[in-house]
């Protein structure tokens, strides 16, 4: 069997192709898995299950992400990342901007809600830095506050 030059470029134009393509991942995509830091650990599953631990305890519900929702605020702020989750019973909303600065890291600037949400306002942390998990382990909140 004979290979050519151009049957070799061809062969290597269309792993070049494949392989820039098959890489890029949407913000969408990226937020799936276990992101966690010291004081909280969160799960995104692709079906808009969150699960959200921490010290006051687990707590589970959906998530709404918009990639592409309009900035508002001050200094830029978005809100496009929305939990709607229930722990220990009680209903509790949450509003993140959520930026990747990394493929494995992720910052959540907490935002102000419309709604009331049942936290105490002095509990509110103004800024999270998670880390993607490596593996898919059960989510754990991992050192005390």
């Amino acid at each position: 069997m004979k290979i050519n030059a151009r049957m070799i470029l061809g062969g290597l134009l269309v792993c070049l192709a494949l392989a820039s393509t098959g890489c890029y991942q949407s913000p969408r995509q990226k937020l799936m898995g276990r992101w966690y830091n010291g004081d909280m650990s969160l799960r995104f599953r692709p079906d808009g299950i969150v699960l959200f631990n921490n010290l006051d305890g687990m707590a589970s519900g959906r998530y709404f992400f918009t990639e592409d929702r309009p900035s508002g605020g001050s200094a830029g702020v978005r809100q496009n990342l929305l939990l709607d989750v229930v722990r220990n019973g009680k209903r509790q909303h949450y509003a993140f901007d959520a930026t990747f600065l990394a493929d494995d890291r992720l910052r959540l600037v907490e935002v102000p809600l419309q709604a009331v949400t049942e936290r105490p306002t002095d509990e509110i942390r103004q800024f999270a830095l998670l880390r993607k998990a490596a593996e898919d382990t059960v989510a754990t909140a991992t050192a005390a506050r």
